[in-house]
């Protein structure tokens, strides 16, 4: 239960910390529709068969190649969803705040909610969604920078750059600019991982 009451709270504060600062960044820039219409947390539009068809594929993708880069390439010792190894009733209502809210809504709102979006209006979508991925799959290396190789480091940068560039043109190309998709992908994927490893460990 403990377990369960500290995912929470981190899910939420970390929630809060990235969403911070796209919500000073709106008060003092572009106050011309709502916070939450501005980082793509609005409805879907544009062809829905077409966005969930790509995203169910995108999906299976993601989760394949995760899974290969967990067993061959990182192993298990630096991922976060570790903590999830013991599958109690706890733990999986605590991983799922983990895989939904924690990362997958978090860093959709910074990632692709905030940074894509103003990347993406300044230098168009090609450059824009490039930049962002390249930023996404920075932050992911910097947990295991100090204790993998360089083909670790490259590997995963790769992976969660590709991540995020497809991620962003879900959103961007398909769902009219709407975060939704690429959260529901994340959230999903970090699901798969996490059940994956709990049985794997």
């Amino acid at each position: 239960m403990i377990v369960l009451l500290n995912e929470i709270m981190t899910s939420f504060l970390q929630l809060i910390l990235f969403s911070l600062f796209p919500l000073i960044w709106w008060l003092f820039t572009d106050k011309k529709v709502s916070f939450f219409q501005w980082i793509g947390l609005k409805k879907v539009v544009g062809d829905r068969s077409k966005i969930w068809g790509m995203g169910v594929i995108v999906f299976a993708v993601l989760v394949a190649l995760g899974l290969l880069l967990i067993i061959f390439v990182t192993g298990t010792k630096n991922l976060a969803n570790t903590q999830f190894a013991k599958a109690t009733p706890a733990a999986m209502i605590a991983m799922l705040f983990y895989a939904f809210i924690q990362t997958a809504l978090a860093e959709e709102i910074l990632f692709r909610g905030f940074l894509g979006k103003r990347l993406i209006s300044y230098f168009g979508f090609l450059v824009g969604n490039l930049a962002q991925a390249a930023c996404f799959a920075t932050i992911h290396v910097f947990g295991i920078v100090s204790s993998s190789g360089i083909f670790t480091i490259l590997g995963v940068f790769i992976f969660t750059g590709l991540v995020g560039y497809l991620m962003g043109y879900i959103n961007e190309q398909l769902a009219g600019g709407s975060i939704l998709p690429s959260w529901i992908i994340h959230g999903c994927s970090n699901v798969a991982s996490t059940v994956f490893l709990m049985f794997y460990l």
